[in-house]
């Protein structure tokens, strides 16, 4: 059995598991790690300039990969700062690893240099939060890591190892990746009953969840909803894209800032079958929208079946197994499915919507209208690329008039929703897709929050591009202040810097944008750039976020 130090069978296992970039930042509780990092040199190590957007980069990188194979190396002091990153994974379902440093075993918890309750600290916003106790232990508690980050519904998992843990050595067995379960299927009954409740139903809605793009299953609910002719809702930004927003049977996404049309059809609608669904407070209009007669749920989390809405019908089971075995029942009786006269009013009320969200984004207004960015985005990215929107009006903006053609082509903080975290997201979705081409949608106040990263772009190469939706605001706070208290401002103006000369300033590259005509020109150039390019587009701060459904209805 190889004899070694915990530092060396922490980078082994890594290895092991499949780990292609590590984000760390050093101090004397991890510097073992950063060596023997240094000294392999297998892994990709990145330094972010804070612990809080290097954990954004992480849930960007991840997304994107669909896996754990981003993990955070945080000094025991930085770890409180890596908390709205691992509260946005968590809410998001999005899987991690994070490994905090502490102080000496004897030191931990007497209150002194740094000791800080990490273990603690996250329990509650992790799927499990551990302190190592022994060496000899690592590799097979970063295996449970691992298997637990990735498997299920994947969430984020918070070691916290005493320093001495990495500095002493044991005998440890080879290393090997962690084994994780069979994603699992649904009851078979069940599965059939949903069948014939769903193709019997006269008004269905498939109201598509993030759970279906975890499992890689669009395909398989296009298929469904093709059989059966139901149109399908996404279930908010986390699968936004997972049928192509230009398919006949797409509503685009529900909810508060979403598409009229699917708001209007999950009304209307006598049966819905929502699968890997949360119905969370923004898709479901705080909750204002009650379920159908008829309500299907599937999901791979027990806890998630009742939590909101009581089903007719429950199946735990991953989204792609439970919808091949509804494909199996149904491909069968295709011929008799397949023509139904609801796709014409379907298209008809689609093209209607369409056509309004055409006359909003196509606004020559200076300053520029969001919407009219959106457009622009829509007209020069490619299928395959990525757009990353932040916290408050731009990333609703996004939400409510960018056309998702793919999964994960839209990736948004959808639930926690922290000022600050577009950039370091669009770095790590960048990292881990070097050929997509990926542009950020930030506000100027978050951008107060992360332009360090600009740094870390430059000195990693890191080709997005910045579009600063400049509008000198924290913009959705302005606006609802404005509506509720008369138009008294507190803490809502911002005092922005020259975002293009800081930009320079930096390494990177960008442009100042006020005339809509200038901002397709402007992306390219940027896309083109082959470094991170920055675009301070100036906008409109009175144009109004684009609320299509209820929200916060005790202000209102």
């Amino acid at each position: 059995m190889p004899y070694m130090s915990g530092a060396r069978a922490t980078v082994e296992a890594l290895k092991a598991n499949g780990v292609e970039l590590v984000l760390g930042m050093t101090g004397h509780t991890v510097m073992e790690v950063a060596d023997e990092l240094a000294k392999d040199n297998a892994i990709r190590a990145v330094y972010p300039r804070s612990e809080t957007n290097g954990t954004y980069m992480a849930y960007g990188y991840n997304k994107i990969k669909n896996a754990p194979k981003a993990v955070c190396l945080w000094h025991v002091a930085g770890m409180p700062h890596a908390a709205p990153g691992v509260i946005t994974a968590y809410a998001d379902s999005v899987p991690m690893v994070v490994i905090g440093g502490n102080v000496v075993s004897e030191a931990v918890g007497k209150r002194d240099f740094q000791d800080t309750p990490s273990a603690e600290m996250y329990a509650p916003i992790s799927k499990w939060s551990y302190r190592v106790q022994r060496t000899a232990e690592i590799p097979e508690t970063l295996n449970k890591a691992f298997a637990l980050a990735g498997g299920g519904r994947p969430r984020p998992v918070v070691l916290d190892v005493p320093f001495d843990r990495f500095v002493e050595k044991a005998e440890f067995d080879a290393p090997r990746q962690a084994v994780r379960a069979a994603p699992p299927g649904g009851d078979p009954q069940a599965v059939r009953q949903a069948c014939e409740l769903l193709a019997s139903a006269r008004k269905p809605v498939i109201l598509a969840g993030g759970g279906v793009v975890t499992a890689q299953a669009g395909d398989k609910l296009r298929q469904l909803a093709e059989l059966l002719c139901v149109p399908v809702s996404s279930g908010r930004s986390a699968s936004k894209g997972v049928l192509a927003e230009d398919h006949p049977l797409a509503l685009g996404t529900c909810g508060s800032f979403g598409w009229p049309i699917a708001n209007e059809y999950l009304q209307e609608a006598d049966c819905w079958c929502a699968i890997g669904c949360t119905f969370s407070q923004i898709a479901m209009q705080d909750w204002s929208v009650k379920p159908p007669p008829t309500l299907i749920h599937i999901d791979i989390d027990p806890g998630e079946i009742g939590r909101i809405y009581r089903p007719t019908l429950a199946i735990i089971g991953d989204a792609g197994r439970v919808l091949d075995q509804m494909l199996e029942i149904l491909r069968p009786k295709a011929a008799e499915l397949r023509h139904h006269p609801r796709l014409g009013e379907i298209k008809a009320r689609k093209d209607k919507w369409l056509a309004e969200l055409d006359a909003k984004t196509s606004t020559d207004a200076k300053p520029i209208s969001p919407f009219r960015l959106m457009r622009e985005i829509n007209a020069v990215l490619p299928a395959d690329g990525i757009v990353t929107g932040g916290a408050g009006n731009n990333g609703e903006f996004a939400v409510h008039a960018l056309k998702s053609l793919q999964p994960t082509s839209f990736l948004l903080s959808q639930k926690y929703s922290a000022v600050g975290c577009s950039f370091p997201i669009a770095l790590g979705a960048k990292l881990a897709a070097p050929d997509r081409p990926v542009v950020c949608i930030e506000g100027d106040g978050g951008l107060h929050y992360n332009v360090t990263e600009l740094a870390t772009a430059v000195m990693e190469k890191i080709a997005v591009v910045l579009v600063v939706v400049n509008d000198g605001h924290l913009n959705a706070n302005r606006q609802i202040v404005n509506a509720l208290f008369a138009g008294q401002q507190v803490w809502t103006r911002l005092n922005n810097p020259d975002w293009v000369a800081l930009a320079k300033a930096c390494g990177a590259n960008g442009e100042r944008v006020e005339d809509p005509a200038a901002i397709a020109p402007a992306l390219r150039r940027g896309l083109a750039a082959g470094m991170p390019y920055v675009i301070d587009l100036i906008v409109d701060p009175d144009v109004r976020c684009p609320i299509t459904g209820k929200l916060w209805k005790i202000r209102w």
